[in-house]
């Protein structure tokens, strides 16, 4: 019978070395009730403005134990408490007060802070994280500010909401669009200066067959467009929203905008016209500009990286670009190596077949293909094609004669521009770029200023600076 005893006294024995390991780990948790040592890594934080009726995303802050004693601190809490838009996570445990939390000798604590905003205000929204002992308190004054939006959505079920009538985007409030906000026939969309155009992921903006859309933006106050993630680190990723897409024949009239991380910054359908003034485009998912047989005259455009094409024209069309800066970088970012073309013409596409008109003075096209340039002709259509006093990459000539009668005046050394990557891109020159002083002075009078609101050098540059 002794055999069936073992166990339970194997487990009997156990049972008392856990219950005496365990009491003598205890003595180990006695922690002092105190914030003397606690240190904060920021003291003030201010947050990006946040939309009304919107979420942020999350960030983290830290609070150290410099002590060489454990700690417990006895209470963390939000000043406003339940009535606060903020929201914090200590611990694993979201709310908005935590008693008696443990915190090691030499340790840090992490707190994510969120905030769910509600009304728009005027000023800052403020609120405090308070950390409290029986002596004393210690405060994180947090601060953002809550603007107003504008939400376009469609309705459950349908893909697209519909601008019927007349309207103006102003700049007092954010406008940010989910799903297709389209400008319907005929109507017509103006954008004031200094106005902000959010998009979710799936948002673009549409003008339907003879709509209009009208930007006005100005040097100080130029309008954006870009994602609803309202913070710049995003405004270096691409692909965070659809475009714009202007439908046949409608009508785009663009002066002084900035188009951020789109997938097709701007889609021109056959028979659109667009004129495109003191603009720039970065970080496009896949082409800066894209149009079929359209019609673009552009001055003062500057194009920083696409996955494609900075630029690309299909089955034929009408284009003019003047003092415009095209760079396609795109490998030099995170995202992977692309076509990196920044312009390709043709005059056909698939079986259709068109003639081609294209300008181009006192540009730079310049990036990681090959040629800065790609025209692709069927010699069976008319086509009307000059490239002059401009500066091209060419380091295939087997691809790209610029001997012909269609280049003049070509310089095809790197431009050294002062910045090209996806996180702070300036395609403006450096004090040594061979681009300085190359332009044709008879075209300053057409386009006397800089996309920065300078008169042109004296001989003036290539490009838009």
């Amino acid at each position: 019978m002794k055999k069936y005893h073992q166990p339970r006294a194997i487990f009997l024995l156990l049972a008392f070395l856990f219950i005496s390991v365990f009491t003598a780990c205890r003595k180990d948790f006695k922690f002092e009730q105190s914030i003397t040592n606690l240190q904060i890594s920021e003291q003030n934080i201010l947050l990006p403005p946040v939309l009304n009726y919107s979420n942020t995303y999350t960030y983290l802050l830290k609070v150290y134990n410099s002590g060489n004693e454990d700690i417990e601190i006895p209470s963390i809490y939000l000043r406003k408490k339940q009535n606060s838009y903020y929201r914090i996570n200590v611990d694993g445990r979201a709310g908005y007060e935590f008693n008696n939390v443990p915190l090691r000798a030499k340790d840090s604590l992490t707190i994510f802070l969120s905030i769910a905003a509600e009304k728009p205000s005027t000023d800052l929204y403020r609120d405090q994280i308070v950390f409290q002992d029986l002596k004393q308190t210690k405060e994180i004054n947090l601060l953002t500010m809550i603007a107003k939006a504008k939400y376009y959505q469609p309705e459950k079920g349908q893909e697209s909401l519909f601008l019927t009538q007349n309207t103006t985007f102003y700049k007092d409030m954010y406008h940010v669009i989910s799903g297709n906000l389209v400008i319907a026939e005929n109507a017509k969309l103006i954008i004031e200066a200094g106005t902000k155009v959010l998009f979710y992921e799936d948002g673009m903006l549409t003008a339907a067959p003879n709509a209009s859309l009208e930007i006005n933006g100005n040097l100080t106050q130029p309008v954006v467009f870009k994602t609803y993630k309202n913070e710049s680190k995003y405004d270096t990723i691409p692909s965070q929203w659809k475009g714009i897409h202007m439908e046949r024949n409608s009508r785009l009239a663009m002066n002084y905008a900035e188009i951020i991380g789109a997938e097709n910054a701007i889609n021109i359908a056959q028979g659109a016209n667009a004129v495109i003034k003191n603009t720039k485009i970065s970080n496009s998912g896949l082409n800066a500009i894209e149009a079929e047989n359209a019609q673009i005259k552009a001055v003062n455009l500057v194009i920083n990286n696409a996955l494609q094409k900075g630029v690309f024209l299909k089955n034929g069309g009408d284009y003019e670009f003047s003092f415009c800066s095209i760079a396609n970088f795109w490998n030099t970012g995170t995202w992977g190596a692309g076509e990196n073309l920044p312009l390709y013409a043709s005059n056909y596409f698939k079986e259709v077949r068109n003639p081609l008109t294209l300008k181009i003075n006192n540009t730079i096209l310049y990036g990681n293909a090959s040629n800065g340039i790609q025209l692709d002709l069927n010699q069976g259509v008319a086509q009307n094609i000059r490239v002059r006093n401009t500066l091209i990459k060419n380091e295939n000539p087997s691809e790209l004669d610029l001997s012909t009668s269609i280049f003049s005046e070509i310089i095809t050394e790197n431009p050294n521009f002062k910045n090209v990557s996806f996180f702070s891109a300036d395609l403006s020159l450096n004090e040594d770029s061979p681009a300085l002083g190359k332009a044709n002075p008879a075209d300053v009078p057409a386009s006397p200023l800089t996309i920065e609101g300078k008169e042109r050098a004296t001989p003036p540059n290539l490009g838009a600076y």
